[in-house]
């Protein structure tokens, strides 16, 4: 990595690295280096191989891809990250899926994205532990930023509705450009369906995931009410998973049949 001139792409995912041999990996990532894509997902990386990544963000220019779901990095290892993002200004992609991050490390990381010259596209948190405060403070940071999300996943946060009620407000905000969401797995109820059934019709979204949300018929009925509008941009909706029953149902289906050349619903 560190001599190499044409090295652009390297997946190590699902070995076993550890902290030190993330660190020493990171280590070889130069202002030098031409590594655009990184792929270091399953490797029991830790708080220290966090804080070496968090160091070579700081001096890459080039890296724009960065996968470190299913490792061990929790809130030191996210808050070293964070320290290298506020430096970086070429990392879109950025995957942090199922690493035992909470509130802590996810402050850290919205400062970041806030604050720091990332142009990010692509953020997957899903499977941590961020809960509605931390998803309060992204949203804060994600509305701070001129560049627009293209992508959002924070599935299986143990979010409710109040991180549903942010996360309606981000969407409804101008030039947010959000074109995916993925809520799923998140104890959101109806009354986190209905938050967001209200910034559809405003937002710019094509895909919402919100399977095994504990959504019943009066969630659906309003997530219906809105699929209706042809100011809906929506192409995509998952419901499976959920507690809607015949109302529910019959709900969607009138409004799929009133748009059934522009969007799919699974539930």
């Amino acid at each position: 990595l560190k001599f190499s001139k044409q090295l652009r792409e390297l997946t190590l995912s699902s070995n076993r690295l550890g902290d030190e041999g993330g660190a020493a990996l990171a280590e070889g990532i130069t202002a030098k280096s031409e590594l655009h894509w990184l792929h270091l997902g399953s490797n029991s990386l830790g708080s220290i191989a966090g804080a070496s990544l968090g160091a070579a963000l700081s001096r890459t220019g080039k890296l724009a891809w960065l996968v470190l779901s299913n490792n061990q990095l929790a809130d030191e290892g996210a808050r070293a990250l964070a320290q290298g993002l506020l430096e970086n200004s070429s990392l879109s992609v950025l995957l942090l899926a199922n690493n035992g991050i909470g509130e802590t490390g996810a402050q850290h990381l919205a400062n970041a994205i806030a604050h720091g010259a990332l142009k990010l596209s692509d953020l997957d948190l899903g499977s941590n532990a961020l809960g509605d405060g931390c998803a309060l403070s992204l949203v804060e940071g994600l509305l701070a930023r001129q560049a627009p999300l293209n992508s959002l996943w924070l599935k299986s946060n143990g979010m409710g509705h109040v991180a549903a009620g942010a996360l309606a407000r981000l969407l409804r905000s101008e030039g947010a450009g959000l074109q995916k969401l993925n809520l799923g797995g998140n104890p959101l109820g109806d009354a986190g369906a209905s938050q967001l059934a209200e910034a559809l019709g405003i937002a710019a979204l094509s895909t919402l995931k919100l399977n095994a949300c504990a959504i019943s018929d009066r969630g659906a009925n309003s997530l219906a009410s809105t699929l209706r509008l042809n100011s809906c941009t929506l192409s995509s909706l998952s419901l499976n998973g959920n507690r809607i029953g015949d109302s529910g149902a019959a709900a969607l289906g009138a409004a799929l049949r009133t748009n059934s050349d522009r969007f799919f619903v699974f539930f």
